[in-house]
Parts: structure tokens; C-alpha cells; sequence
């Protein structure tokens, strides 16, 4: 919500995505309400069908995408040995797996128009090893390596492709 309304009050047309829809529609409400353009779209980033149609969504109401923020994640404190398959799939199908899937697609946008910056929210659990965090911080080790691969092949279309890596 925050990055939302930080680019809205930069004068940016802002396309909200969530998972749940009143989460996204609250927060292009808000930024309308203090006179900003967005876009709400409910869509779970590691889906793929849904991350085509928010994209699909976001050019057909603003023409182009200048800037991508992947920022979508999920974690939770678990030991490696006692983590569930199940549990490790679902952070990985969020964390990497969205991030893959966002990228990619607005890649293909921007390389039509030739420009845009890509950011990504990695975190310093994909630089080094913590205690419990065996889904989240390998995830982010992936997401940190996607956005050196990124980086590199799509430089020549002039789209910038950095992580932020708090923590």
C-alpha cells in the first residue's frame, strides 16, 4: 500500500494487484480519493492465467507500463527439518514464481516500448543463511539471481531491472 501511494503521489498511474480483491480495491479507493489514478486488479502473482490478465488489465486502461514493482511474498519461521513440502511449494510458487511470472510478462511490454524499470523486493534471507527461514530465504536467493539474469537480458531494451533488499 505504501509503494501504491508513494508512486500515486508522484503523479504515476497506479495499478493495484492483490490476492484479495477488497485489499486491492481499498487501496486504489484511497489513492483516488486523494486525487491519484489507479487501477485495482485481484490476482495471485503465481498464477500464471492471473498475471496475464492483470497485465492484459493494466495496458488496455494505461496504454503502456513504465515501471514494474514486484513486491508480492510470503514467510513464516521454519526449521528445514521439520518444513512441509507443502509449505516450501507454496513460498516458492509466491515468492519465486511470481516474481518470474511478473517480470517476464511486463518484460514483454516493455521491450515493445523500447524502456521501464523493473523492481523487485528480494531481502537479506537470499544473502545469507538464517535460522528458519529455509523456503523464504531461498526463494529470495532465487529472486536476487532472477534480477542479476534480468538485469543483464533486458539491458539492451533499455529496461532497468534492480532488487531492494531490505532487512
Amino acid at each position: 500500500k505504501a509503494i501504491a501511494a508513494s508512486f500515486a503521489a508522484a503523479a504515476a498511474k497506479v495499478v493495484v494487484a492483490d490476492r484479495d480483491a477488497e485489499t486491492a480495491r481499498a487501496t486504489a479507493a484511497d489513492i483516488r480519493a486523494r486525487g491519484g489514478e489507479a487501477l485495482d486488479v485481484c490476482a495471485n502473482v503465481g498464477n500464471e492465467r492471473e498475471v496475464d490478465a492483470l497485465v492484459e488489465a493494466a495496458v488496455a486502461r494505461f496504454g503502456r507500463i513504465d515501471v514494474l514493482v514486484s513486491n508480492a511474498g510470503i514467510g513464516f519461521h521454519r526449521a528445514l527439518l521439520d518444513l512441509e513440502l507443502a509449505d516450501w511449494e507454496r513460498v516458492l510458487r509466491v515468492n519465486l514464481t511470481g516474481t518470474f511470472l511478473c517480470v517476464q510478462r511486463v518484460a514483454r511490454v516493455m521491450t515493445a516500448q523500447r524502456g521501464g524499470s523493473i523492481i523487485v523486493m528480494g531481502w537479506t534471507s537470499g544473502q545469507r543463511g538464517a535460522m528458519a527461514r529455509t523456503a523464504y530465504g531461498v526463494s529470495k536467493a532465487g529472486v536476487m539471481q532472477l534480477t542479476r539474469i534480468a538485469a543483464a537480458e533486458l539491458a539492451p531494451y533499455g529496461i532497468r531491472v534492480n532488487a531492494i533488499a531490505p532487512g
